[in-house]
């Protein structure tokens, strides 16, 4: 399933039925081990989930309120809708084969 989801990336012929093969792969961005947890339908982009940090999320008052897993909406996309975001062809998959 992992190779199947690198060769539709390296296609670059994505639509969001193949996205959502992505959905709970692991990846590596930016140095850091996330999980792929949602795919945005109207945007185009995954959603990311780190699985080994978490920041102090605040209320709606501005205090600190509870710790989460920090999270990345990473466009699929760059802005001339053609070529892939930097961000998102920068996503190592891991094989958890």
């Amino acid at each position: 399933m992992v190779q199947q989801a690198i060769s539709l990336i390296l296609s670059m012929k994505l639509d969001i039925n193949q996205l959502t093969t992505l959905i709970g792969q692991e990846t590596v961005f930016q140095g850091h081990r996330y999980r792929v947890v949602e795919i945005l339908e109207v945007e185009l982009a995954v959603i990311l989930e780190a699985t080994d940090q978490q920041v102090v999320q605040e209320d709606q008052y501005g205090e600190n309120s509870r710790c989460v897993a920090r999270s990345f909406v990473i466009p699929v996309y760059g802005p001339d809708g053609e070529t892939l975001n930097t961000g998102f062809s920068e996503l190592e998959l891991i094989s958890l084969e």
